[in-house]
């Protein structure tokens, strides 16, 4: 069993749709631009694919403290990052009519994007670290709150096969 967990942990298909799905949350927002959104999601996606990796195996054996210590310094970092994205968004004013994002010339758009990428991979770190800090506690509560539902999903089955 714990060979399954390691693989899981460092195959990419469960780590890219662990951050795809963080990434969904921001990606459609004022904080990218329509031009580059894209581009700078699957770069976030790449990097912090490998970045949770390198981290969950990098961090395993590291007391829960610093983890929390470690996750509250990524937080902050990450929402730095993202305040910057929306200072240039501001910055640059919304998009002129008939425009999907604002007119900007193209230092303040590779910034914009670099901030953003950069703020996504702090995400995916963040949450990552907040992750390895939660304390697994076995108990045997769990088997009862997974034979509960099964056993009302044999009832129904059951009621519904049976008896109609």
């Amino acid at each position: 069993m714990r060979v399954f967990k390691i693989l899981g942990g460092v195959l990419p298909g469960p780590v890219l749709i662990f951050i795809g799905k963080w990434l969904d949350l921001f990606t459609y927002t004022n904080l990218t631009s329509p031009v580059w959104r894209y581009d700078a999601q699957n770069i976030a996606l790449g990097i912090g694919a490998f970045v949770a990796v390198v981290l969950s195996i990098g961090l395993n054996q590291t007391r829960k403290d610093t983890l929390r210590v470690l996750t509250w310094i990524g937080f902050g970092i990450t929402l730095v990052l993202l305040a910057a994205c929306w200072g240039i968004w501001f910055h640059l004013g919304p998009p002129g009519p008939e425009r999907l994002a604002p007119t900007a010339p193209t230092v303040w758009r590779d910034v914009w994007e670099a901030c953003f990428i950069a703020g996504m991979v702090f995400l995916v770190a963040t949450v990552t670290v907040a992750a390895l800090s939660l304390e697994e506690k076995s108990t045997k509560w769990i088997w009862v709150l997974v034979a509960i539902p099964v056993l009302l999903l044999i009832g129904i089955g059951i009621y519904v096969f049976w008896w109609r």
